[in-house]
C-alpha cells in the first residue's frame, strides 16, 4: 500500500498536473500568437481581444444588423461603449508577447517535464497577472470570474513545489542527477572522528 502511495505521489500526480496544465497553456498561447493573424506573433493579441468585447456577436449582432442603418449605429456604439477596456498592464507589445509566448513555450516545458519548476514558476506569475488586471475585480462567476485563473495558479504553485514527478525529462538533467547522489548517500554524524 506504501508504496502505491509513493507512486502515485510521485508519478502519477505531477503528471496529471502537468499534462492539464500543458493543455491549457498550450492552447492558451497558441491562440494568442496563431489565432489570428491580427494578433502579429502575440504581440497584439490583447488589443484583437479586447476590440472583439466591444463588438455586439451572435443574436445581438443580428438584431443590431435589422435596425435601420442611424438607430443601429447609435446602438453598436453605445455597446462599444459599455464594453470592458483592456487593462493598462497589457497595453504594451512587449508584456503581450511576454504572456503570449510564456503561455505557450511553459505548456510545452510542462508537457516534457523539462525546467518544470521554473516553467511553472512563469505560468504562476502569469497567472497572477490575470488575477490583478482581469478576472480578480469579476470574483466568483459562471461567466469568466477568477476561479478559473485562482485554480491554474494553485496547480502551478503545486509544481513549483513537487516538481515534474518521475516521468519528467527534469530527472535526466545532470544538475537533478549531481543533486539526487549527494542527498542518496547521508554521511553518519561522527563517521572518521577520532582515526
Amino acid at each position: 500500500m506504501i508504496y502505491h502511495d509513493l507512486r502515485a505521489k510521485d508519478t502519477l500526480v505531477p503528471l496529471l498536473l502537468r499534462l492539464a496544465l500543458a493543455a491549457v497553456f498550450l492552447y492558451h498561447g497558441a491562440d494568442k500568437i496563431f489565432g489570428s493573424p491580427e494578433n502579429n506573433w502575440g504581440s497584439t493579441w490583447g488589443n484583437e481581444y479586447w476590440a472583439r468585447l466591444a463588438k455586439p456577436t451572435g443574436q445581438v449582432a443580428d438584431t443590431l444588423s435589422a435596425l435601420p442603418q442611424e438607430p443601429g449605429k447609435q446602438f453598436r456604439d453605445i455597446y462599444a461603449a459599455n464594453a470592458p477596456r483592456m487593462p493598462a498592464a497589457l497595453q504594451s507589445p512587449a508584456v503581450q508577447l511576454a504572456v503570449a509566448w510564456g503561455e505557450l513555450l511553459g505548456g510545452i516545458a510542462l508537457l516534457l517535464g523539462l525546467f518544470t519548476r521554473v516553467a511553472a514558476a512563469g505560468l504562476v506569475l502569469i497567472q497572477l497577472g490575470a488575477v490583478f488586471t482581469v478576472t480578480g475585480n469579476q470574483g466568483f462567476s459562471m461567466f469568466g470570474g477568477a476561479e478559473f485563473t485562482l485554480a491554474l495558479t494553485v496547480m502551478g504553485l503545486c509544481l513549483m513545489l513537487m516538481g515534474g514527478g518521475n516521468l519528467a525529462l527534469d530527472r535526466l538533467l545532470p544538475v537533478r542527477k549531481k543533486a539526487e547522489v549527494s542527498t542518496a548517500a547521508p554521511v553518519a554524524v561522527g563517521a572518521g572522528v577520532g582515526q
